[in-house]
């Protein structure tokens, strides 16, 4: 089974992206199918460069993490909404609230088809505070998150997508090395 892993580049005051170092993480791009990609911390092009490595890959699941600037835990999130509400400017210099929907009457929400539950006794098991989340804010973080659970779910219903938020600052090498444990971890609970 295949799994795509994303992550975001730097974006505004954040001159580095946590999530970025995850997904490029050495032991995770060692492994047999997982494939990974950084994508541009931008409302029009992130989505559609990830549907474009996504139609070249054929992933089985889809694995999403962002940053969350003012969480102190891995956020697992539950829900993917049909909205843009930040008012902060991408790396473009659009802005959500500009947007309106991600996917014009679409469905208000889209529900993470990961298993949410043990990935979280898999986190805690290894040492990772770990929250769930009912809200992926209204950044790029969601918006690519909405789009890519329409996509899945009109072209490839049986992928499994989530999105994952990481706290910041920029994690020393012990904590990004642990992280990678998790996420070694995530990836065979999604091979089985």
């Amino acid at each position: 089974m295949s799994v795509l892993l994303t992550g975001f580049g730097p974006f505004a005051e954040h001159g580095s992206n946590p999530s970025e170092a995850l997904v490029t993480a050495p032991a995770l791009l060692a492994m047999p199918d997982v494939n990974s990609l950084v994508l541009p911390t931008c409302f029009n092009r992130a989505p559609d460069l990830l549907i474009q490595r996504i139609e070249e890959t054929l992933p089985q699941a889809i694995l999403m993490f962002g940053l969350a600037a003012t969480s102190t835990n891995l956020r697992l999130e539950r829900f993917a909404r049909n909205r843009n509400t930040s008012a902060s400017a991408d790396n473009d210099g659009v802005m959500g609230t500009s947007l309106g929907a991600s996917v014009p009457m679409g469905p208000a929400t889209y529900v993470s088809s990961l298993p949410l539950l043990a990935m979280s006794r898999i986190a805690s098991q290894k040492g990772a505070s770990v929250a769930f989340s009912d809200d992926a804010g209204g950044f790029v973080c969601n918006h690519t998150f909405y789009r890519i659970a329409h996509y899945l779910a009109e072209r490839y219903p049986r992928t499994r997508c989530g999105f994952v938020h990481i706290p910041t600052p920029m994690p020393r090498e012990p904590q990004l090395e642990a992280w990678v444990d998790v996420i070694i971890a995530w990836i065979k609970l999604l091979q089985p």
